[in-house]
């Protein structure tokens, strides 16, 4: 009896003592999947960054915060407002890599190739460098859900999201 309600115990309680042990589906989606399950898809630049300090920060990496968009164009969704909000991680000084404008091959071959982290909780978050411009996805967990875009007409990642949230070449 002793040793069941030990195996029961250890079942019940893994998940929280591991995080995330098996990755989300959403971790692997397409490009397609990506697009189709998010709420809504914005090319936005961050106006501000600010850390927080609470209960559930202090289970994160440094520099959780919350990162404040201004909206510069929404592919998919209604805009309610010219801001939006999502917590992330500031880059403090490291720089941004977007995979050569979204070009390099490591990029699209590889699901968890992508500017995003997942820290173990079952989410991926964007690391981000006030006043950058960010294609973002809410509402789904992906790597490649906070890509930035540093160059809008040469930027590979934002062309295949315009074509598959437009159904234009």
């Amino acid at each position: 009896m002793k040793y069941f309600i030990s195996i029961l115990v250890c079942c019940l309680t893994y998940h929280f003592a591991y995080g995330c042990s098996v990755p989300p589906k959403a971790y692997f989606y397409t490009p397609k999947e990506l697009v189709e399950n998010s709420e809504g898809i914005f090319l936005a630049k961050v106006v501000s960054s600010t850390a927080i300090e609470n209960e559930y920060a202090k289970h994160r990496p440094p520099n959780f915060s919350k990162v404040k968009f201004e909206i510069l164009d929404a592919l998919k969704s209604e805009v309610k407002g010219k801001t939006i909000e999502m917590k992330g991680f500031n880059l403090n000084g490291d720089k941004n890599f977007n995979f050569g404008n979204h070009e390099l091959k490591e990029f699209w071959d590889q699901p968890m190739a992508g500017s995003g982290v997942a820290p173990g909780d079952c989410w991926a978050y964007g690391v981000y460098e006030v006043g950058t411009t960010y294609l973002l996805f809410t509402g789904v967990g992906h790597i490649k859900a906070f890509e930035p875009i540093k160059d809008k007409a040469k930027d590979k990642w934002l062309a295949k999201i315009r074509e598959l949230t437009t159904g234009e070449n």
